[in-house]
């Protein structure tokens, strides 16, 4: 588990004043109001209980820990460090349609929760995560929660009981979908008679009953949903929005990072035309990190499953699409000076760490410029 270093600035009362020179009236009322606000704070824990007034240092809106996902180029383009990528304490969201990776870039973020010694759970509303899946992945089905509960209420009250046991301990809890969870007010309705504003209503209750126990967890709670493309008439679509999903304001408003899954291709070995899986265009949404970058291009291996080459070929895709590495040819790529085929880069970035580490920091450098 990886820390934020962030650059805090630190004030001091006295710094200014020179050893045995008068305080300025200003300086009287600053040491005076600093006095004032440690009283509050210790009379504050003692009425209320100790933590519920800290310093500002100490508050739960801080970013604390972050959680990889095992492709550098999307935690670079997230938050501009390799290993940092959906942060402990907070939510965060990843939408797209079906199809487009979200349940498998959830099962390579739990690989990175458990490399930390941490416990995974997943809420599999779709019923699409299976143990063979799991364990293809590299996941170690041992330390992995298999929720079914299918209702928003539930789910909620679940979330909470697995954060209280948690504790300490690094976790990752992944919803998916939100769009094919249900309501226990739909119980004895028709099909297409669900009151999806109610359905809204009730994540929103449900997010600000976890808030509280999420931020003090080492937990990373990602909720994952559809979008819907489509006119009026479409569910989940009103006619001021392009695309929409269950969860109304509560899954924007909530939500730390929000990652877009979409634009799917289909991607092979150049030359034996063998398929390797999909690319798709990942597109940051919301941050609240500040991403410098709001775009790159993952690729998801669904004929291996090896993680390591989905790292390799999104890595190149990336710098391609961020123009940071020129093609003089149709499968040739200019790099250091070296002119490497698409294989040789993506085998050169799995077996040759130093290689590796050259190519991340060159994406560290393009996001920061």
């Amino acid at each position: 588990m990886t820390e934020t270093k962030r650059k805090r600035k630190t004030f001091s009362t006295q710094s200014a004043v020179p050893s045995g020179a008068a305080l300025s009236k200003n300086s009287v009322k600053i040491i005076k109001a600093s006095k004032q606000v440690e009283a509050i704070k210790v009379q504050g824990n003692k009425a209320f209980g100790g933590g519920s007034f800290v310093a500002p240092s100490e508050g739960a809106g801080n970013f604390k820990q972050f959680y990889g996902t095992g492709i550098p180029a999307l935690d670079i383009t997230l938050t501009g460090t390799v290993g940092n990528a959906f942060c402990a304490g907070k939510f965060s969201g990843i939408t797209g349609d079906y199809g487009t990776g979200k349940t498998t870039l959830g099962v390579l973020i739990a690989r990175s929760v458990q490399a930390q010694g941490g416990i995974t759970a997943f809420f599999d509303t779709e019923k699409t995560l299976s143990e063979d899946r799991i364990i293809s992945l590299g996941l170690d089905p041992s330390r992995v929660i298999y929720a079914q509960e299918p209702a928003i209420e539930n789910i909620c009250a679940q979330i909470e009981f697995l954060l209280e046991k948690f504790g300490d301990t690094p976790g990752l809890i992944f919803w998916d979908t939100l769009a094919s969870s249900s309501s226990l007010s739909d119980k004895g309705r028709k099909p297409g008679e669900e009151i999806i504003a109610r359905h809204a209503k009730i994540l929103a209750v449900g997010c600000r009953r976890i808030v509280g126990a999420l931020a003090i967890s080492n937990t990373a709670l990602i909720m994952c949903n559809q979008l819907k493309h489509g006119g009026l008439g479409k569910l989940f679509v009103s006619e001021r929005e392009k695309d929409a999903g269950l969860g109304g304001k509560a899954f924007q408003f909530h939500s730390s990072h929000i990652l877009k899954l979409d634009n799917p291709k289909r991607v092979w070995r150049t030359k034996e035309k063998i398929d390797d899986g999909f690319s798709v265009l990942a597109t940051i949404t919301k941050s609240k990190t500040g991403s410098k970058r709001r775009q790159c291009r993952l690729v998801f291996d669904t004929r291996r499953d090896v993680p390591q080459y989905s790292a390799a070929r999104s890595a190149l895709l990336t710098l391609e699409f961020w123009k940071v590495i020129p093609k003089p040819g149709r499968y040739a790529y200019q790099l250091g000076g070296n002119k490497l085929t698409e294989l040789k880069f993506i085998d050169k970035y799995e077996s040759d760490s130093i290689f590796q580490r050259d190519v991340n920091s060159i994406l560290e450098e393009a996001y920061a410029t």
